[in-house]
């Protein structure tokens, strides 16, 4: 099954990745949890700043802070927001490529939207290796 992509940058502070590279690790993703049952027909990736994805994660999380993702799935529609200024912030931390952040943040985004959850430590770890699996498995290929 197709699943639909599309891109959306609703910021000005930080460039997002070109479309083509989002749309191949969304579809690269995909492919590596495809045993995963789910209904997505369509994965909106919507690029947002700190206060925007601040404001929903007050709205609908309770949590007054930014976040990097935040992801809401309705009808066969997943809607995955990302804050590239947090994605900018936690490569400064972390002492990783921004685009590499970026990256990771998308993936993290989709293993949420087919359904893996972090909430314990065992299903954080085990989706945390899962992603950085995917991601270097990604980058390996794309040669970045």
């Amino acid at each position: 099954m197709e699943i639909e992509v599309a891109i959306f940058n609703r910021q000005n502070k930080i460039p997002p990745p070109a479309d083509k590279i989002v749309e191949e690790v969304v579809n690269f993703t995909i492919q590596h949890i495809k045993n995963k049952p789910a209904k997505i027909k369509k994965i909106n990736i919507i690029f947002v700043d700190n206060d925007k994805i601040a404001k929903l994660n007050l709205q609908f999380l309770d949590k007054d802070c930014p976040t990097d993702v935040l992801v809401f799935n309705t009808n066969g529609e997943a809607d995955i927001f990302v804050s590239l200024e947090q994605c900018s912030i936690n490569a400064k931390i972390y002492k990783e490529k921004e685009k590499n952040e970026i990256l990771r943040v998308i993936i993290h985004g989709i293993l949420h939207s087919f359904g893996y959850d972090d909430k314990t430590k065992n299903k954080y770890n085990e989706m945390w290796q899962l992603q950085e699996n995917i991601l270097n498995s990604y980058l390996n290929k794309a040669k970045f």
